[in-house]
């Protein structure tokens, strides 16, 4: 007799891990992921003082829930360069949930990109049996403008 065997395990949140033979050999497939995320502002000035940009988004598993009651963790690029790393953890009042990425990071504009202009901001997902993800947002560092100030009124 000849059989085949496959099986999939599915936990409380919906994840799930299948796997199944194929010509002497097994696949596993991965559990697919949706991250999503937004930078708020889109701009800031280039310089070479601190400067902050929130990071907005979502990791979502199967059916929109969460991937579990325990942040991810996401890796963050600058210009391909690694620069830490965000969870998948947000909220308002105290009350945090994993699924949601409210992260306001803040970096020195002058030391990863020379000169004003596009610099590329990536999250990167790739835990375990999760399917990777990886999503890039451009944060535009444009010239400083200085406006004059005039004073009017009387003198001394």
């Amino acid at each position: 007799p000849t059989f085949t065997l496959s099986y999939t395990a599915t936990d409380s949140v919906g994840n799930w891990l299948s796997w199944q033979p194929l010509d002497q050999a097994t696949s596993h497939v991965q559990v697919p992921v949706t991250l999503t995320f937004e930078l708020v502002p889109h701009w800031l000035p280039w310089s070479e003082g601190p400067a902050t940009v929130r990071i907005l988004g979502t990791l979502h598993g199967p059916g929109g829930k969460p991937l579990a009651d325990a942040p991810a963790w996401l890796r963050l690029r600058a210009n391909e360069r690694f620069v830490g790393y965000v969870h998948d953890l947000g909220g308002n009042s105290g009350e945090f949930e994993t699924g949601v990425i409210d992260f306001a990071w803040t970096f020195i504009p002058a030391q990863l990109i020379s000169e004003p202009g596009s610099l590329p901001l990536c999250l990167e997902f790739d835990v375990g049996l999760f399917a990777p993800q990886k999503v890039t947002r451009i944060l535009e560092l444009t010239s400083a403008v200085y406006l004059p100030l005039v004073f009017k009124g009387s003198g001394p």
